[in-house]
């Protein structure tokens, strides 16, 4: 596994930028349709809540349901290159 550098680029070239509509939005968070984003918004239960021991007290973590799970990733691919 080797590690390259990572592709930078500013705020005004990043692909959500300037995103006014739920169709260009689904588009680069690479869904199929609005609809689905708007389906996504109204998951029954979105996050998984739970606690895992620390070092001194309980952190409490919320992940994403497995239908949000590729949408926060697509999230964080592309905002990690600003």
């Amino acid at each position: 596994m080797t590690i390259s550098a990572q592709k930078k680029y500013d705020l005004t070239q990043s692909p959500l930028y300037m995103v006014l509509s739920k169709k260009k939005l689904a588009e680069k968070l690479n869904l199929k349709s609005s609809a689905e984003l708007v389906a996504l918004t109204r998951l029954e239960v979105p996050y998984r809540k739970f606690e895992v021991e620390g070092k001194s007290k309980p952190r409490s973590i919320q992940m994403p349901s497995k239908p949000l799970y590729p949408v926060h990733v697509r999230i964080f691919k592309l905002l990690r290159r600003l």
